[in-house]
């Protein structure tokens, strides 16, 4: 009797706490029910949020380009014009679909459309008439729009519909529980099976955190991992680390756009991978990679960073495009980097690759690290030398014409005079500037005291100044401020733009923002010169597209020719054609005599080179004009008097 009523007892029991079960478990149900509704309509505002902020960009963009259009004429402007107006009504047709339901938002895109529509109209008739060439009409439409207030009105349509989806959004946050899905979920089937969820998820967020989500190779806090767990061995065994930088990665993602990027991005991990065998690979973020090598040799890590190499410059398919790239790869052994963190190493390894134009691999040696922290000093002096004056300062080498030696021009060169560290190559200072951000404050600073140079020569010697030659960087190009603020320096110092010619290397011309800053330099009086002409992309099929006035051939052709008969008829070929084209040509790096007749010989316009002179001081030019008229008279090439 006694087992009969346990038995019933707990048959009650097991009764009751399955139907409590079921009870919670439709809870449970009505729960995830409501929380999915309202992650929807929270999911629903942010796209509602996001069109809105879009269609505001347009219509900034569209200002901007009409604007831009009107004031200049270019026809630049106009591209992302008209791609902003398409993407207009595509944004209000989209917004329509999305808040069908919405009566206040519906109400304030019908009254939106019209006035959208008129100011479309305005904004195209406008530019209408200043294709024709009509810019005071075209500006009267464009003070008749403001005086409207139509830019205005749209504004506030937008901002009123972004300030009410907020609104509606916050409610929608409010209204949603915080403490998630699985809430009662958890209390419904016990306490064991939360603690296997949320074991589950510390999983999943473990692989996420340890794993690259482009690449799916180890992340960049899993190498770090990986290499402290070495570090903490006792005693730890050989190991190494290798960064691998892939060189001139960014100009992919310009030509190719991001996609491409992302796709050359998994294709090189895949490669890596194929070459690293035992050892950890992983993407340290952008086009960087690292491979930690643990029980490793420093032949087998040195072997290993000439094998990345070498299989990340295979070519690569891009849109059916074969393409080339390189890496530059930076390997610090334990044996090697001792004391110094073998992650540094790697990275000071790296940075000497690139120097030495990248495509390699470099093992480290502790007086890279010494550099690299040399390098970092030198950053902060120039910081200094920005700040102050005194420091930075240009020297003037002089450009000669051949038909009568006479001087017709002046390259401005960049110099850096240290206080403690004494004179510091250009080369070194410039390229720093680049790489550290740094090259537009100091292409301004050496701009202001070239011009102040050139108004001081020209007030002292009126109407016989030559042509003052300033360098600007493809960086200073590609801010898009440098012509503006050359312009306003020319005009604070009352001179003319034809008394500069603006010295440009050949990568400039490979950024279409840099074409037109150039272009419009040219059409405001300034002459353009392409510099080292004949070392990088060289296609003598782009001069003719180019706004030119001339060319100056890189000193290996002086040299070169001088040495060989075919390359001195390949430089008689190029002045030749240089010449067709309107285009003065210049020699640089002429030395000696033979070298100059050769030019000479060539057909060269004018010259410049240590034959002549080197880069002067101003007071050292000065003099050197005054001895401008015994050199004439003396000199072999021309003719006696």
């Amino acid at each position: 009797m006694f087992k009969i009523t346990i038995a019933r007892a707990f048959s009650l029991i097991f009764g009751g706490l399955i139907a409590i079960l079921i009870l919670i478990g439709g809870l449970a149900s009505e729960r995830l029910r409501t929380e999915r509704m309202a992650r929807h309509w929270l999911q629903h505002s942010n796209r509602v949020l996001a069109l809105i902020q879009d269609l505001n960009v347009g219509m900034h963009a569209i200002e901007a380009g009409q604007r831009g259009y009107l004031l200049t004429g270019e026809d630049a402007y106009l591209q992302p014009y008209d791609a902003a107006v398409a993407r207009i009504s595509d944004l209000r047709r989209q917004l329509i679909e999305e808040t069908s339901d919405n009566a206040g938002h519906r109400e304030r895109l019908l009254a939106f459309g019209p006035t959208l529509q008129s100011k479309l109209e305005e904004l195209a008739a406008a530019v209408r008439v200043r294709r024709d060439g009509n810019i005071e009409a075209a500006l009267q439409i464009l003070r008749a729009d403001v005086g409207r207030g139509q830019a205005a009105q749209i504004a506030g349509f937008v901002a009123a519909m972004a300030q009410a989806e907020e609104v509606l959004l916050q409610q929608r946050l409010d209204a949603t529980d915080n403490r998630g899905f699985l809430t009662l979920a958890w209390v419904a089937t016990g306490t064991g099976i939360a603690i296997l969820t949320l074991l589950w998820a510390a999983r999943m967020l473990y692989l996420a955190a340890a794993t690259d989500a482009l690449t799916g190779l180890q992340s960049r806090n899993r190498m770090w991992e990986i290499f402290t767990a070495w570090q903490n061995e006792a005693p730890p065994r050989m190991a190494a680390m290798l960064y691998v930088d892939i060189d001139r990665f960014r100009s992919v993602n310009q030509v190719f756009g991001p996609a491409a990027g992302d796709k050359l991005i998994k294709e090189m991990g895949r490669r890596l991978l194929t070459i690293a065998g035992r050892h950890h690979v992983g993407r340290l973020g952008g086009d960087d990679f690292a491979i930690c090598c643990l029980g490793t040799t420093p032949d087998e890590a040195a072997e290993l960073g000439i094998a990345a190499a070498a299989i990340l410059a295979m070519p690569f398919t891009v849109r059916h495009e074969r393409l080339h790239l390189t890496a530059s790869v930076g390997v610090a052994h334990s044996d090697t980097a001792g004391a110094v963190d073998l992650r540094q190493g790697a990275d000071d390894a790296r940075y000497v690759a690139k120097l030495r134009g990248g495509n390699q691999a470099v093992a480290f040696v502790p007086a890279m690290h010494a550099s690299r922290k040399a390098q970092a000093e030198l950053e902060q002096e120039m910081h200094l030398a920005l700040e102050q004056d005194g420091q930075l300062s240009m020297a003037y080498q002089p450009v000669v014409r051949m038909s009568d030696c006479s001087l017709v021009a002046v390259e401005a060169l960049a110099r850096w005079t240290h206080p403690r560290l004494g004179a510091i190559p250009p080369d070194r200072f410039i390229e720093l500037a680049e790489s550290r951000g740094m090259m537009i404050p100091l292409g301004q600073k050496l701009m202001r005291i070239a011009l102040a140079q050139a108004a001081a020569w020209h007030a002292r010697y009126p109407g016989v100044c030559p042509v003052m030659n300033i360098n600007i960087s493809p960086v200073q190009l590609a801010g898009g401020q440098v012509i503006d603020e050359l312009v306003e320096l020319v005009r604070d110092h009352d001179l003319s733009p034809g008394a500069f010619c603006i010295e440009v290397t050949e990568s400039a011309f490979t950024e279409a923002q840099a074409v037109c800053a150039l272009e419009k330099a040219r059409r405001l009086g300034f002459r353009v010169s392409l510099d080292d002409f004949g070392i990088g992309f060289s296609a003598l099929s782009q001069l003719p597209r180019l706004p030119l006035a001339a060319i100056k051939l890189d000193r290996s052709f002086t040299s070169h020719a001088a040495e060989s008969l075919g390359d001195a008829a390949i430089l008689a070929a190029i002045v030749h054609l240089a010449h067709a084209l309107k285009l003065t040509v210049v020699a640089e790096g002429v030395e000696t005599a033979a070298q100059l007749a050769l030019v000479a010989d060539c057909g060269c316009d004018a010259v410049q080179g240590y034959y002549f002179s080197r880069p002067l001081s101003p007071e050292g030019l000065e003099a050197w004009l005054a001895a401008e008229a015994t050199r004439r008279t003396q000199h072999p090439l021309l003719p006696a008097a």
